[in-house]
């Protein structure tokens, strides 16, 4: 996809040129460039601006564009950023709808630039995707998908809104990456196929990538993630992914993700209903893999160190069993209680070994870990837990500012001793039945040690269920990405 500026909404030459305006910017705009049009929109359409309305003048005098479009954006008080993204959202679907592959863009709102242009940056790109590598070709070409080509900023051009554009672009691209590595089948990404994607990505972007196979586990002693995936063809892997933005000295980040490439519960077998979307259980390990690519791409100044934790929770003869034993990378044992609460294994020996070896300053975890979290915040946001509470805040105010929000639950000593076994030092799953976001975040909590922690149940915000959003398709979402780069820009 394509930006360009032009300031002068009339030499704006596209299939449709969008002005979005709010009502006290409609009043303003009576006297100036827009004055024939609006009158006309108000005639024609009662147009008010207030949201969600339109007007469309086609052929509009004096303009290079073939159609005008007036859009409402309500009253400037109600108006936030988000607004301005579902705005923009919807106009990508009506220019595709229309077969329009290049369109104009301009707001008239009390907004900075520099914000709606950072919208206007992004959320095309989400917008315009879809995952539809397994649909047949049309037989005909009018009904092939259109493709957004070329997107104009009505606004003047200048180096500080060129440098929000290339961004905006870097991070958006990424996200789409981690949603198509999320929607591809179960077959096609199994832990050593997605472990060989990962590193032909890598290998393009510059990014050290090394692969600990099963044979290194093994001599580790990780016999967590052994255990998950000893029932599958495709054995455990982890994906080692390293950035070093600042001085090599300086502690880095450690990001790790859930890569469970498919989950069937195992002998715990999950059921009609919840089995068949398990396709997205990696959906950790693909975000953590966006992010550092991100960050290389953007070169931030930070060194980032991302792990990807791979198994496939196969159901089989060989598949590890309810009651059985296993001890951790860290020499812990833990009785499993449940082989459908496997992410929490994968991640122990994951996150155990990232904190031995690399000595983070900071640990982010993310993982598609219980469907319980979205009973817990309706699928708004996403669950953050940590061994400390101040790390909450930025967090929190990174989550609002992309909307991809976050909110806190407690990790109260009682999870902790309620995850202690009677004959192995943990158990993978509480007898309590409540609260098993924070149950699951106390059991993570053995194994990083004293280092700063932060958990992130990606299960409400990683894969849109029941229905599109205004930029962003049915199946996998990117989530956490975006969340991200701007928390550590911060």
């Amino acid at each position: 996809m394509e930006f360009s500026f032009e300031s002068d909404l009339k030499e704006i030459k596209c299939g449709v040129l969008f002005v979005c305006l709010t009502k006290e910017a409609l009043k303003k705009e009576k006297k100036g460039l827009l004055e024939e049009f609006i009158e006309i929109a108000e005639k024609t359409d009662d147009f008010k601006a207030d949201k969600s309305q339109s007007a469309l003048i086609v052929l509009p005098k004096g303009f290079k564009a073939k159609k005008l479009s007036l859009v409402g954006l309500g009253e400037e008080k109600e108006l936030e950023k988000e607004d301005l993204r579902k705005t923009v959202g919807v106009l990508i679907k009506v220019a595709k709808a229309k077969k329009i592959e290049e369109i104009g863009i301009a707001f008239k709102s009390n907004f900075k630039e520099k914000d709606w242009i950072e919208v206007c940056s992004e959320t095309p790109i989400l917008a315009d995707y879809s995952f539809s590598k397994y649909k047949s070709k049309p037989k005909k070409k009018e009904e092939e998908e259109t493709k957004i080509q070329k997107v104009f900023f009505g606004t003047k051009k200048s180096s500080e809104l060129e440098k929000i554009v290339k961004e905006k672009e870097i991070i958006a691209v990424n996200v789409n990456l981690v949603r198509e590595l999320v929607n591809e089948n179960a077959k096609d990404k199994n832990p050593f196929l997605l472990a060989k994607k990962a590193k032909e990505i890598c290998k393009k972007a510059k990014i050290k990538c090394t692969i600990i196979e099963e044979k290194q586990l093994k001599k580790l002693k990780a016999e967590l993630i052994l255990a998950v995936g000893q029932g599958a063809v495709e054995k455990p892997r982890i994906v080692v992914l390293e950035y070093f933005g600042a001085n090599k000295k300086e502690k880095p980040v450690l990001l790790v993700g859930k890569g469970i490439t498919f989950d069937s519960g195992g002998i715990n077998l999950k059921p009609t209903g919840y089995i068949e979307t398990m396709k997205e259980d990696m959906a950790g390990a693909a975000t953590v893999l966006g992010i550092i690519k991100t960050a290389k791409e953007l070169n931030l100044k930070k060194n980032i160190i991302a792990l990807m934790g791979l198994a496939e929770n196969a159901i089989g003869s060989n598949s590890y069993k309810p009651g059985d034993i296993f001890k951790g990378f860290n020499g812990k044992t833990v009785q499993v209680g449940n082989t459908d609460a496997e992410g929490r294994l994968v991640l122990a020996d994951t996150l155990a070994f990232g904190v031995t070896k690399f000595k983070p300053k900071l640990v982010i975890d993310y993982a598609t870990l219980t469907g319980l979290a979205a009973h817990i915040t309706g699928g708004y946001s996403s669950c953050f837990l940590s061994n400390k509470d101040e790390l909450f805040k930025e967090m929190f105010e990174a989550g609002n500012t992309v909307f991809e929000r976050v909110w806190q639950l407690p990790l109260y000593k009682e999870f902790s001793e309620d995850i202690k076994g009677e004959i192995s030092d943990l158990i993978n799953a509480s007898k309590n039945k409540y609260g098993s976001v924070s149950f699951a975040a106390a059991f993570l909590k053995e194994f990083v040690g004293e280092t700063d922690w932060i958990h992130l149940d990606i299960a409400p915000s990683a894969f849109n269920h029941e229905k599109e959003s205004e930029y962003c398709a049915k199946g996998g979402t990117g989530f956490g990405v975006r969340l991200t780069i701007e928390y550590l820009k911060k």
